[in-house]
């Protein structure tokens, strides 16, 4: 009897072990798993190297040395689009959409929407022919914005008044100094 008890107790024990080590290296793997699509996120729809900004709101930072300026962006892998924003030295809100597409570069596609002013809206294909893109200002200097589009089948939707436009900010006013 207590023989069997000890094998009993043994069996448990490195049924135990092995669920220990399946259970560590499964968590092990989707860590592994996630912290690649961290890294497969800052190069999505670039060349150039991004850093996390703000992880969590999934918003990515970096200064353009050819601009002179700081551009923050948010990708969208899933529905392959990237948002990126910038600010002009009024402190007015810009930003454009990258649809990760093939297209035949340079050339420009005119679709069937139009601003409140008539003009027509337009996308625009990248020299190398892997992204169109389309571009906006807003006049005021409010960068609470919810920009939404749908560009005949390119759809985007992006709150803006999540992101932290403080960094931007800074940088204007410091540009400013005599």
């Amino acid at each position: 009897m207590k023989s069997v008890l000890i094998k009993i107790l043994k069996f448990i024990g490195w049924l135990a072990l092995l669920m220990i080590v399946g259970i560590g290296s499964f968590l092990g793997y989707e860590q592994y798993e996630r912290a690649e699509k961290l890294k497969a996120e800052l190069k999505y729809g670039t060349s150039a190297d991004w850093e996390w900004y703000d992880k969590y709101g999934r918003i990515q930072i970096r200064y353009d040395e050819k601009a002179k300026k700081t551009y923050l962006r948010k990708t969208y892998v899933k529905d392959k689009y990237v948002i990126y924003a910038y600010k002009h030295e009024d402190y007015s809100l810009g930003a454009y959409v990258y649809f990760i597409v093939d297209c035949k570069a340079n050339s420009t596609i005119t679709t069937s929407k139009t601003f409140n002013s008539g003009a027509e809206k337009k996308l625009l294909c990248t020299p190398e022919g892997n992204a169109l893109q389309y571009g906006v200002t807003w006049s005021e200097r409010n960068s609470n914005v919810v920009w939404e589009e749908d560009l005949d089948g390119f759809k985007f939707r992006e709150n803006f008044g999540s992101w932290d436009f403080s960094v931007l900010d800074r940088e204007i006013t410091l540009s400013k100094a005599e």
